[in-house]
């Protein structure tokens, strides 16, 4: 037996936690169920005794008029597919998940949908009119689950990926996190010593009477040109700093960018291996629901972020259109010879979800290895090239007391 905490409706309106034994996830939901209970989440384990600290943020501030995060909606899944696996029909969930929305524009997204349902639509077809707020690949799983009567199991799978895909986007946010913070501290205390500290020893140095060092008269050349001509190099800066950001946003600026990230080799391996895990997970997902390969290699396309790697999904969407094998019409530019064996071996079998769902854990892997080593390289890259600047600027400050201590002999 397995101890299950789980969260449910008593009389669909006061919400109650309790912890209860029982063989299986499935098991528990139906003898909660059978109690008068509407099951709105569970997990194995006890109930946590303190509040988790998202939920103390939200006691303090107003969340529920802020935008939908991704995480709502992998909630969400959960939910639908613990109310539909306890018996209530998809109107009843949706009406419960309306009410448990963690966010109001998720609560109108939900009841609009519902009311679509009513009106005759499918659930695909309702959530299609939302494409902003879904994922690519939710429509056609939905579509598919609504036709192979498992909507349940394929929505708990559904968030089970979408969770471990934000896990990996996660881990290289903040992989980017380190050296965007020193990179940013060590600018800041430049810019501070050149515009505040520096000048105030000028009085010191004209009044010093003997000659200063080199690399002394070299800083105070430089934190004199900054005063003079800080608003200019802010402002150009900025507005450099505004067309890049400008032009990405452009299809052919992003294009240009995402071409220069795949020739940095750290930032190709974190793409593309990151890029494989998703496809890997998104592909066995897709394949396991009975969405053809040629739907699956557009969603893949869709939900890639690297326009050159786009355009690689596209020509194997094409090449399988034109009779290719899967494995075939993988090799492209960019794609590990990897992925595409092991997309033949999974043809071979007739086992490519669970091939390609080992794949994208194998790549998850892989991108987890490469940030280590991609910070381990970045941290003494980054001592040297921001302390170099610190260090010149405190060694020509100790120069000068030196100079002024010994009459600059």
């Amino acid at each position: 037996m397995t101890l299950y905490s789980y969260t449910a409706l008593q009389d669909r309106k006061k919400e109650i936690k309790g912890e209860i034994d029982a063989t299986t996830e499935r098991e528990a939901v139906q003898n909660l169920r059978g109690q008068g209970l509407f099951v709105t989440n569970i997990r194995t384990g006890s109930q946590p005794t303190d509040l988790d600290i998202r939920e103390q943020i939200k006691l303090v501030l107003p969340a529920n008029w802020l935008p939908p995060k991704k995480v709502h909606y992998i909630q969400m899944y959960r939910q639908l597919s613990l109310m539909l696996m306890s018996g209530h029909t998809l109107l009843e969930s949706l009406e419960l998940c309306g009410t448990l929305a963690p966010r109001r524009r998720m609560m109108i997204i939900l009841q609009e949908i519902r009311s679509d349902i009513q009106r005759g639509l499918s659930f695909a077809q309702a959530m299609e009119k939302f494409p902003k707020a879904f994922e690519p690949q939710v429509f056609e799983l939905v579509r598919s689950a609504e036709a192979s009567g498992e909507l349940d199991s394929v929505l708990s799978r559904l968030a089970n990926d979408l969770e471990r895909m934000a896990d990996m986007k996660k881990k290289l946010t903040t992989a980017m996190i380190y050296p965007v913070f020193v990179l940013s501290g060590t600018v800041a205390l430049l810019i501070l010593m050149a515009v505040w500290v520096l000048p105030k020893m000028s009085v010191f140095i004209d009044n010093l009477g003997s000659d200063i060092p080199a690399s002394t008269a070299n800083m105070m050349a430089v934190s004199a040109f900054i005063v003079d001509y800080g608003t200019e190099l802010a402002a150009g800066s900025a507005i450099t700093i505004f067309l890049l950001l400008a032009s990405y946003t452009t299809l052919p600026g992003k294009r240009f960018f995402d071409r220069i990230f795949l020739s940095l080799p750290m930032a190709k391996s974190a793409i593309t291996t990151s890029t494989m895990a998703q496809t890997g997970w998104t592909l066995s997902m897709l394949t396991a629901s009975g969405v053809t390969i040629i739907d699956a290699m557009k969603i893949c396309e869709r939900i890639t972020s690297n326009e050159t790697l786009k355009n690689s999904f596209d020509r194997s969407a094409s090449s399988i259109l034109e009779g290719s094998s899967l494995s075939a019409a993988l090799e492209q530019p960019f794609f590990p010879e990897l992925f595409y064996k092991m997309a033949a071996v999974g043809e071979q079998s007739g086992e490519l979800d669970r091939v390609m769902n080992e794949i994208g854990t194998y790549y998850n892997g892989e991108l987890e290895a490469n940030l280590q080593r991609m910070l381990a390289f970045i941290t003494p890259l980054l001592t040297l090239l921001m302390g170099g600047p610190v260090a010149f600027v405190y060694l020509s400050i100790f120069q000068l007391i030196f100079a002024a201590a010994t009459g600059g002999r």
